[in-house]
């Protein structure tokens, strides 16, 4: 993966952005293991708990999630 920003990311998935847009990713990892240079998703809000809060640089999360975004 090329590295790439929170914004280009937001455009490239057709998302809405919450929180910083010069944030940079070049990988993707789970919420558990990712760093700050990483993406990393959450599709289930079960697995909120285990995977929450993240080291990652960018959680995509499903349209309508109702939880606040992680400070960091």
């Amino acid at each position: 993966m090329k590295q790439m920003t929170a914004r280009q990311v937001c455009e490239l998935v057709n998302g809405r952005l919450a929180g910083r847009e010069d944030v940079t990713v070049s990988g993707v990892e789970s919420l558990e293991d990712a760093g700050a240079n990483r993406i990393s998703f959450l599709g289930n809000e079960k697995y909120r708990a285990k995977g929450m809060p993240s080291a990652a640089g960018i959680v995509l999360v499903p349209d309508g999630f109702d939880q606040p975004v992680p400070d960091g």
